[in-house]
């Protein structure tokens, strides 16, 4: 038998694909990644070979043992029906009728491991853990789920969570390899608002007619809601960058998560009762209609200190300056927030939405 590993993966190879049976031989990556949540379906769709995949042309081959392969089928067959085939070919059996999932199908599973979710109305995925460049996380034996926590800078000054407004992707546009391994890229608050690009400038440059990110470090999605808004950590090596931004009308960036929802909160609020127009008074509006944030969590929220659509409305004169240190997180909106991490994941290029945006909620707890 032989087996195809390429730098400690199987080689992400369709060897067949028969649409009537489902019978899917294919040789493909050992990484837990690759099997999570959607993606492996963007492989299946894709129909790359070893041959003429670019990906794979410094790629080292070797040998697998057959105790090795089989330790592998042991390990994805929770998710899947597997068969080892006498060939060398592994054998998947879909259980869904249709490659092409729709996660707001209840009567449709994606895969064995996912739960419908009747909050959300919407297939999830929690046992398997978030990517650990990005996210800490445990195991919850109570709950029985993974509970994670986004990694920060433990300089404050160096860190930011921000909102971003989210349009079809456009290569002239100087975000379109940010956040962009989709069909939607970010775009500034500030250029929604009022059609100002300076912030941009504010983190690019260009060399050699290559548009760069000198000041960026970090920049990873952690909620997903395109088409409408995408939720972002990033780290910068200026201790004045994030702050000009914090300070950049509209407010729309906090050292913390869940400051940065306290913030959402209050731009949402002024759209409902004081029928705010802005952007990101509609578009946190939305946030909250797509993440039904329970009353129990907002009002542990709501306790901590007030950010800068709160301070304004007070008549704060320092609504715009930044708080020195951060504040507790509550703990739970630290068990909330990592349930959003899960059903709301960063995407990649064809799979499905994680929102319906013509079907979100009319009301959330205010």
């Amino acid at each position: 038998m032989r087996y195809i590993l390429h730098n400690s993966k199987l080689i992400d190879k369709i060897i067949n694909l028969d649409t009537n049976n489902l019978n899917i031989e294919i040789i493909t990556s050992t990484n837990d990644n690759l099997f999570e949540d959607k993606t492996f379906i963007s492989y299946l769709k894709s129909n790359t070979s070893f041959e003429n995949n670019e990906n794979y042309l410094d790629c080292k081959i070797k040998e697998l043992t057959e105790q090795e392969a089989l330790n592998f089928i042991k390990s994805i067959n929770d998710k899947y029906l597997v068969d080892l085939n006498m060939d060398g070919t592994i054998s998947i059996h879909l259980e869904t009728s249709d490659i092409r999932i729709n996660i707001f199908n209840e009567n449709i599973k994606p895969f064995r491991d996912w739960q419908w979710n009747e909050q959300f109305k919407k297939w999830v995925q929690t046992s398997t853990k978030l990517n650990e460049v990005i996210f800490e996380s445990e195991w919850n034996e109570e709950k029985q789920k993974w509970i994670s926590e986004c990694k920060v800078n433990p300089n404050r000054l160096f860190r930011a969570f921000q909102v971003w407004k989210v349009e079809e992707k456009s290569n002239s546009s100087v975000f379109s390899k940010a956040c962009s391994n989709t069909e939607y890229m970010i775009k500034t608050m500030q250029e929604e608002t009022h059609g100002f690009t300076f912030v941009n400038e504010l983190v690019t440059s260009t060399e050699d007619n290559q548009v760069i990110f000198p000041l960026i470090s970090k920049h990873y999605v952690l909620i997903d809601l395109a088409p409408l808004v995408v939720i972002t950590y990033s780290e910068t090596n200026s201790e004045t960058l994030v702050e000009s931004v914090y300070k950049t009308h509209p407010q729309s960036t906090s050292r913390t998560i869940h400051e940065l929802f306290r913030l959402i909160i209050e731009w949402a609020y002024s759209y409902t009762e004081f029928n705010n127009t802005e952007p990101m008074a509609k578009l946190s509006h939305n946030i909250l209609q797509a993440l039904q944030m329970p009353k129990a969590v907002r009002d542990d929220i709501m306790a901590i200190r007030p950010q800068p659509v709160a301070r304004f409305i007070s008549g704060d004169s320092n609504a715009l300056e930044e708080y020195d240190t951060d504040t507790p997180m509550p703990e739970s909106f630290k068990l909330w927030i990592s349930d959003m991490y899960y059903f709301f994941r960063s995407r990649t290029v064809e799979l499905p939405l994680n929102i319906d945006e013509n079907n979100l909620p009319e009301l959330y707890p205010m």
